[in-house]
């Protein structure tokens, strides 16, 4: 079976995430918002987490402290990713964990805020042959950490979670134990995780059940972002690209899931440097590919990008989409 495999890049979100340049003032105001909430005793109980009687209001106080940390490191850097990297060859493991921890806690809070980019719901409509029924020939490869797939994937389903739809969609992360995957089936593959946290058996958990329920919302953030805080054993769901191995299982499951694809379409996605090793990857795993559309609001230099992964494709054969109202749907799928 010919497949078409999207790979999305933080474009393919970008009409409900801040981009790069805008980061930091929206970690600012999402932090301000939380303490004017716990100003006015929004969060002053008690609660119970393991062992420990914790206070929920200095949970929100060092969350906010946290967040402000993150946006003063954004000025300072030219990305998050850089920030990060810098982090992993200093080896300062401890800041390296607090920034996956509040990365997340800001991915969970933004979308909170701004709820769904509408380009997915309306992809959602038009992919989707029935209801829970995928396209076999259709393949994901994400490299964002939103839940905007899962959350936009509601829309369309029974499931009433977003944990529930990413079992639907059979998401598969690399830290993730639950990552075992059908290579004949629809999947999404997470190539940098999710803004999710792992039990201690490796099982992923949304830091909010409910994204409709105020108070079960900030109940549940506040109380998971305690227990990374708190307990050892509890983990992050989000990495980047600089610490995974290719011969990894999860690596090898997606080779086979990829392998009969012939045409790929790129949204939202430049190519960086700290991504490469596994962009090379991901085209060595389409043995077949054939065609590769580029989505973005400026795709004029996205073939020379590309050519620095791949320079084996005829110009013919790399195709631009400068449409920014929905995704594009190559003829081929």
């Amino acid at each position: 079976m010919d497949l078409v495999t999207y790979l999305l890049g933080a474009g393919a979100s970008a009409q409900c995430l801040p981009i790069v340049k805008d980061l930091s003032k929206r970690i600012r105001v999402i932090s301000q918002k939380l303490r004017v909430e716990n100003a006015n005793f929004k969060y002053r109980q008690s609660i119970q987490m393991n062992d420990k009687t914790i206070n929920q209001s200095a949970l929100v106080n060092n969350m906010c402290d946290d967040l402000d940390w993150m946006a003063n490191e954004c000025d300072k850097h030219s990305s998050i990713d850089t920030f990060a990297k810098k982090l992993f060859i200093l080896g300062k493991k401890e800041s390296y964990i607090r920034l996956k921890t509040i990365l997340s806690i800001y991915f969970t809070l933004e979308q909170k805020e701004n709820s769904i980019d509408l380009r997915y719901d309306n992809f959602w409509a038009s992919i989707l042959d029935a209801k829970d029924k995928f396209q076999l020939n259709l393949r994901l490869l994400s490299w964002n950490y939103d839940f905007q797939l899962e959350q936009s994937y509601l829309n369309f389903s029974d499931n009433r979670t977003l944990l529930d739809s990413c079992s639907s969609l059979s998401v598969r992360s690399f830290w993730d134990a639950n990552r075992d995957t059908n290579a004949d089936g629809f999947s999404v593959y997470k190539l940098n995780g999710s803004a999710t946290i792992l039990d201690r058996e490796g099982s992923p958990a949304y830091f909010s059940d409910s994204l409709d329920d105020d108070k079960v919302f900030y109940d549940n953030l506040i109380y998971r972002y305690g227990l990374l805080n708190e307990f050892p054993g509890y983990k992050r769901n989000l990495s980047f690209a600089w610490e995974h191995n290719l011969n990894d299982p999860y690596f090898k499951e997606m080779k086979a899931s990829l392998k009969q694809t012939k045409t790929l379409v790129v949204i939202g996605y430049s190519f960086p440097y700290f991504n490469r090793k596994i962009d090379r990857y991901i085209i060595e795993c389409m043995p077949f590919l054939e065609k590769i559309y580029f989505q973005a609001p400026d795709a004029s230099n996205l073939k020379e990008r590309f050519s620095a992964i791949n320079n084996t494709f005829d110009s013919n054969d790399l195709l631009l989409r400068i449409d920014l109202d929905q995704f594009a749907f190559p003829n081929e799928l």
